[in-house]
């Protein structure tokens, strides 16, 4: 953790840096009204809405700095302060300090400058905090203090030494090891509960407060202090495993769950599925991606596994493809594939002639499940071409459409796989669609919108990054599996 701590300095350090060197001046103060000093009543996004619309900013050219908040005993505030970088209305790059004073009034104060940073626009931070609410924290019996800051570099942290969490969509799962290996920052959030200070009494009847030490590391019912991470930098980590303290899990466990093929399934009649049984499992790498509810599961999340053989007693090379749906006992889905191998939410298998291999189907967990379905198709390897598959049209207004030009995909996409395109565009191409050169040749992308907001990996409002298969552009030429 010492590590961590020197990151932390380091980030406060460049952006007060950034405002005091030379030639920088404050050319602007402004004053918000009057905000909740409580925390039960503060909303940090309400606060970064009337602070934005007081500064005199380009409110997308937002980027966090840090912020501390400090609350007595009884959720008083007792201070609030950040900062951020951004674009002042003329366009003049600024680094903006916001304090709390009196009556819950925030001070701003803008200072002209060339301060970099490369974090997150405030709103996504402060609407992570606020879905769990800062009215959930408990504060200790001096109060509670809350520091956020993004760092970058070589770090890891251990359920060992610290209680941390990971913080998404308003709770908080507890992490058991993270380590980041990435230049690129990401955010972490310390919440400590405060405790009075020990003090003794000197000769001369002075009060002084007495140097506390720590033999090693706290034991996890003893510690005040907690760490959390969001979904940006849990997606940027080397390595994420949960920490698993409700032993209703067991991984590898056998299930009496019953499997067969939908009737949709347009499998060749010498192609079968053996051998399978369902069975209980932990998600080995993360993050993956169900793309039929948007959300991320992630290293240690249990899992269902449907394993068995798939044999091909064809004379063709045949590519197999499908998705799997778990129903409850009353006949509704419980659960989904999750992502395999280069495909979003279906499995993919190139099975020799008069051949067989093993397969392996990753669903979400549900306890409830009792029925698996497999909707599968077979298709000649040497001219397989399909797009994502679903079990029923879905509307036009569901679907975004762009169209690249094949020029600029191979300019932009930095995904070493030749069957995969990871490519980062203006997010106003959401809305029209780049034009196309006559000489060049245009590649449509259709992808659910859910789909695309939840396999965006940009922190920046104004750009998205995703990753898709090629065969998602329509016309793109789809290598070969192996």
């Amino acid at each position: 953790m010492k590590n961590t701590v020197k990151l932390v300095g380091l980030c406060l350090i460049l952006i007060i840096t950034a405002a005091l060197m030379p030639g920088c001046s404050g050319n602007n103060i402004a004053t918000t009204g009057e905000l909740p000093q409580r925390l039960d009543e503060l909303y940090l996004t309400e606060m970064w809405t009337v602070v934005s619309e007081a500064a005199d900013i380009q409110e997308p050219t937002a980027q966090f700095g840090d912020f501390r908040l400090r609350a007595d005993a009884n959720g008083g505030i007792d201070l609030l302060s950040f900062n951020f970088l951004g674009r002042n209305k003329e366009g003049v790059p600024c680094i903006y300090f916001a304090d709390m004073g009196q009556k819950g009034r925030i001070d701003i104060r803008e200072y002209e400058g060339e301060p970099e940073s490369i974090s997150a626009h405030p709103m996504i931070v402060f609407a992570e905090i606020d879905k769990l609410g800062l009215d959930s924290l408990e504060p200790g019996e001096a109060g509670l203090a809350m520091e956020i800051c993004f760092q970058g570099g070589d770090v890891g942290y251990s359920y060992d030494y610290s209680d941390i969490y990971h913080l998404e969509d308003g709770s908080l799962r507890q992490l058991e090891e993270i380590v980041f290996h990435s230049e690129t920052p990401w955010c972490t959030i310390g919440v400590y509960k405060l405790s009075p200070l020990a003090t003794t009494t000197t000769e001369d009847e002075q009060t002084v407060a007495q140097a506390a030490t720590v033999a090693g590391p706290v034991p996890p019912g003893e510690r005040t202090s907690q760490i959390w991470f969001l979904s940006e930098g849990i997606n940027r980590a080397e390595v994420v495993e949960y920490l698993e303290t409700s032993g209703k899990f067991e991984a590898g466990r056998v299930l009496d769950v019953k499997v067969g093929l939908d009737l949709q399934s347009s499998l060749a009649k010498e192609v079968s599925f053996e051998n399978v049984k369902v069975q209980t499992g932990t998600l080995e790498k993360g993050p993956v991606m169900n793309p039929w509810g948007g959300s991320k599961y992630y290293a240690g999340d249990p899992c269902l596994l449907v394993i068995g053989d798939i044999k091909n007693d064809t004379s063709d090379k045949l590519t197999i493809i499908g998705s799997a749906l778990g129903y409850d006992p009353a006949g509704e889905e419980v659960s989904w594939t999750l992502s395999s191998a280069r495909i979003m939410g279906q499995f993919e298998y190139s099975v020799p002639a008069h051949s067989g291999r093993s397969f392996e189907v990753l669903l979400t967990y549900a306890e409830n499940v009792r029925l698996i379905e497999i909707h599968a198709a077979s298709y000649d390897s040497e001219t397989f071409f399909q797009p994502p598959m679903t079990s029923e049209p879905m509307p036009e207004s569901e679907l975004t459409r762009i169209t690249f030009s094949k020029n600029w995909i191979l300019e932009n996409d930095v995904e070493p796989d030749p069957g995969t395109v990871k490519i980062t565009f203006p997010a106003s191409w959401l809305e029209e669609s780049p034009s196309v050169a006559p000489d060049d040749e245009g590649f449509e992308l259709t992808v659910p919108t859910d789909m695309l907001n939840a396999h965006n990996e940009s922190t920046n409002p104004e750009e998205i990054t995703v990753s898709f298969p090629v065969y998602y552009f329509e016309g793109l030429p789809v290598p070969p599996l192996p």
